[in-house]
Order: C-alpha cells, then structure tokens, then sequence
C-alpha cells in the first residue's frame, strides 16, 4: 500500500494526460474493430470477436477496451517505477507489449470478459495480439504527446519571448527615470 502511495504522488500532469490519451485510443479502436468484426472481408480472428460484440453495446465494449488499456498500464508503470525504470518513450513502448501480452492471457485464461472471447482466443491464442494492441495504443499516444509537447513549448516559447519583451520594455523605462 505504501508503494501505491508513493506512486500515487508521483502522477503528474504528463502521465495522467498519457493515460488519458490510451484511454481514448483503446475506446476508439474498439469500435473500429467492432464494426469490422461484422464485415465479410475479415480475417477469420477479427471475425471471431463478433459473439462478444454482439452481447455488448458498442459503447460499453469501448467502455471496457478504455479500461483494460489503462488498467494495464498502471500496473505496467507501477512495475517501472518500483523496479525505477525511466518513462521514456522507448521504454514505455517495450514495456506496453509485455504488459499487454501478461494482461491478455489473463483476460484468456480468467476468462475476465466471461466465455464471450473463447472462439477468439481458440483462433489467435492468448497474448500477442493484447501485447500488439496495448503498445500500438502506446505508440499512438507517444506521437499525440509529440506533438502536444511541441505546441505547448512553442506556446511557452512565445509567452516567454513577450515577457522578456515587456521586461526589456519595462527595464529602459526604469533607466531613462
């Protein structure tokens, strides 16, 4: 519980925001595979998760997929930090994919989401695809925040140039006094 704790004060702004992002990609790529779980032209695998689609709302499946994503990266970076491995970008990207290929073999074999996935795990088996899929969320991430943090330094690069303008104004002002 201590460790939870110490970890819990170590979420800033920027992981909270990452978690934010996976969520939405985890919600959002659920309901692609929705959709195409339901199309003729589909590997026999995305095809197999139509019996659990179609027990479940589409929202509340991207609901779950949400979730599951970010569940299993909490874990995965409470076992980084614990084991005090940095959070960069490289790392978070192999990290995911253990953490997932774990996370989706339990999904598999504690049957989390009950027997509605066995017909898709007797095609695909357990693990690869939940490590694909929860590091290509992470990649997707990584790319968002890219370009998040550089338009927030480009911001801040702006606000600072200002403030040194009006300090730099305010300075002569003082001198001619």
């Amino acid at each position: 519980m201590n460790i939870l704790l110490k970890y819990l004060s170590f979420v800033d702004e920027y992981l909270l925001l990452f978690l934010i992002i996976n969520f939405c990609v985890g919600f959002f790529s659920d309901i692609v595979l929705n959709f195409l779980s339901r199309q003729e032209f589909m590997l026999s695998g995305v095809k197999a998760l139509k019996p659990y689609f179609m027990k479940h709302s589409v929202l509340s499946a991207a609901l779950y997929a949400g979730i599951t994503v970010v569940v299993t990266l909490v874990f995965m970076m409470l076992v980084m930090f614990t084991l005090q491995i940095e959070y960069s970008n490289f790392n978070l990207i192999s990290f995911s994919f253990v953490a997932g290929f774990i996370a989706d073999i339990l999904i598999e074999k504690l049957k989390i989401f009950g027997n509605d996935l066995d017909e898709y795990y007797s095609k695909v088996g357990g693990g690869v695809w939940g490590g694909l899929a929860i590091m290509f969320s992470v990649i997707n991430t990584v790319v968002v925040m890219h370009f998040f943090q550089l338009q927030t330094r480009k911001v801040n690069q702006q606000g600072e140039k200002l403030a040194t303008h009006k300090t730099t104004q305010k300075q002569k002002e003082f001198d001619y006094k």
